[in-house]
């Protein structure tokens, strides 16, 4: 039996718990931070809570294929306002979620028959536009049912070329990676036209002008050949007219002019207007592209230059500039300059970033940067070992996304070494959380992430879950895959290494465990002295004020320098703890190895 220590007692406390910061060393780790966590979150500062589950959004889908998420306001009655692009038994359809909670295929003919290929969207003009790098790009109409691709002439993206990557910036639309008669350009960027509105200016007056004749105008970058175009003086529709050829100051008249009542000549000063945009819809249009240019000129394009010249990755406003990267590249567009950044990081995967309170947060090889109209700034120092872990495969294949003050990012499996390199555990699955307000880093795991997207309509993140392909809204559930599988969450935590006193060398006797526990129950709780193993208290901790008693392994009492103490959640119930203390005893015994 071991004998009573009757040495002074003292009280060791965690008053607060911050998040995981596993890279400092355990001489100047903070008592409230965590080496490491799974599946624990602060909604509540200085407390620590299980992260809840994942419920199954809308009805399931057979064996589905997922290339795209996205949440688009529109005015179909019947519309939540998110829409998919899935693989249902081999045909790949736009399906919007419906006010039954129901996925829905959009009726249109060119909202289905696409290609398996991966999805960019944005919002412009009230539409809500797509392009995959493979099928002709396209956008859905405010109506949200009809669907439009560049194959019309009257649309939105009629010449634009099949692009990877699509955003909008300054009432223009931009295309990223994209091909033009077979040829890629990778790191080059086309934009579009403001949306037009007048195109040109007429700059001589033509008398009864007739086929073949030329007209000369004071721009025709936007003018296609064979283009049907309308021409106004003032609030009065003058003629309507075809062309077959142009240059770089004139276009030729394909047929006679169709005059209004009234009018027989096109005179200097009179506009030219695309069809039917004057009392309709104006519409972006898109410069001759390269293969077609006059003197094979390329208008309103621009290259990411510098880097290793893979593709664009990321194509965002941020700030009062559009942001553009691809994996080690990063540079600023203002829209008439181009301001590359010298710093050897860009975006590693094209669906990793997200943007929230007015800055862009990033995925490099190197951690997670945020970034406004500076220079990035590294937010992930605390959880390096997470990213490290990761393989290239996991990181240039990451989703990020945002809710509420939180940001998450996931990152696939990840492995975690001990100091000399061997295998200290392997975590499945693996999501980051930057809780923004705190400043504080969690790791949660077992959530297979293919796609993220805010619902609008509810503010909570949705996102696709890349194994069985169904949609589920993130921190909803009791239990992951809530409506489908029904998976419990373990959940777990570990504090920093914690030296009794600041002479670390001293041995001590820890003789109690004290745990504020604010809710749950049939939590146990573990405790790691001088990097030993774990070993297990007696008891369980629930809801309340818990005293375990650290006890004694053969008949002598526990001791060390440094302690660590986790507390894994065992029931599949809410769990929240608040505060945490160790009684040990001092001695006058001191650690010595020397020989």
């Amino acid at each position: 039996m071991a004998k009573d220590n009757y040495f002074e007692f003292k009280k060791l406390s965690i008053n607060h718990f911050e998040g995981i910061n596993s890279k400092v060393g355990d001489n100047i780790s903070k008592a409230a931070e965590l080496s490491h966590a799974e599946n624990i979150r602060s909604n509540t500062i200085g407390f620590l809570e299980k992260r809840k589950g994942s419920k199954l959004l809308g009805n399931t889908l057979t064996s589905p294929t997922n290339y795209g998420l996205y949440y688009f306001d529109n005015n179909n009655s019947s519309s939540t306002g998110l829409f998919r692009i899935t693989d249902v038994s081999g045909t790949i359809s736009i399906y919007y979620l419906n006010d039954t909670d129901t996925w829905t295929s959009l009726a249109d003919t060119d909202a289905s028959g696409l290609s398996a290929a991966e999805a960019s969207f944005t919002i412009a003009e009230n539409n809500l536009f797509i392009a995959n790098g493979t099928d002709s790009n396209r956008y859905i109409k405010s109506d949200g049912t009809t669907v439009v691709t560049s194959a019309d002439s009257t649309g939105h993206l009629y010449n634009s070329p099949v692009a990877n990557k699509i955003s909008y910036y300054k009432d223009r639309l931009y295309l990223a990676d994209y091909t033009v008669s077979g040829v890629g350009y990778p790191t080059s960027i086309m934009r579009s036209s403001y949306p037009l509105g007048i195109m040109a200016l007429v700059n001589n007056d033509v008398t009864a002008p007739a086929d073949n004749d030329e007209i000369k105008i004071t721009e025709t970058k936007y003018v296609y050949v064979s283009d049907t175009l309308d021409v106004y003086r003032g609030s009065n529709k003058v003629a309507t007219i075809n062309i077959d050829e142009k240059g770089e100051d004139y276009i030729k008249l394909n047929g006679a002019p169709t005059f209004e009542t009234g009018f027989s000549d096109i005179l200097s000063a009179d506009e030219i207007w695309p069809t039917g945009s004057h009392d309709g819809e104006k519409i972006f249009r898109w410069a001759t592209s390269v293969d077609t240019g006059i003197e094979g000129m390329f208008y309103d394009s621009f290259k990411l230059t510098g880097g290793d010249g893979s593709p664009i990755t990321l194509l965002e406003p941020v700030a009062k500039t559009l942001l553009i990267a691809n994996k080690n590249n990063l540079a600023f567009w203002n829209g008439n300059n181009l301001q590359t950044l010298d710093v050897g990081i860009g975006c590693v995967s094209k669906k990793g970033y997200t943007k929230t309170f007015g800055s862009l947060f990033f995925l490099h090889y190197t951690g997670i940067y945020a970034i406004t109209s500076e220079s990035p700034e590294i937010k992930s120092s605390k959880v390096d070992e997470y990213i490290e872990g990761a393989t290239t495969a996991g990181l240039e294949g990451a989703v990020m996304g945002s809710e509420n003050k939180s940001i998450f990012c996931y990152i696939g499996d990840v492995t975690l070494y001990n100091d000399d390199n061997s295998i200290n555990k392997q975590l499945s699955d693996v999501v980051l959380e930057y809780n923004i307000q705190q400043q504080n880093w969690f790791v949660h795991t077992d959530i297979p992430v293919k796609d993220f997207v805010v619902d609008g309509s509810t503010n909570k993140l949705q996102y696709i879950n890349k194994t069985d392909g169904h949609v589920y809204t993130l921190l909803s559930g009791s239990v992951d895959k809530e409506g489908v599988d029904n998976e419990e969450i373990p959940c777990n935590l570990t504090t920093s290494n914690i030296y009794f006193t600041d002479n670390f060398e001293t041995i001590c006797y820890p003789r109690e465990i004290i745990v504020e526990i604010k809710s749950g129950h049939n939590i146990k709780c573990f405790m790691s002295l001088d990097d030993r193993e774990f070993r297990p208290l007696e008891g369980t901790l629930r809801k309340g004020c818990n005293i375990l008693n650290v006890g004694e392994v053969e008949n002598e009492y526990l001791r060390g320098r440094k302690m660590k103490i986790s507390l894994r959640e065992m029931s599949g119930s809410p769990f929240k703890v608040s505060k945490m203390s160790v009684m040990y005893s001092t001695s006058g015994e001191r650690e010595n190895h020397t020989t």
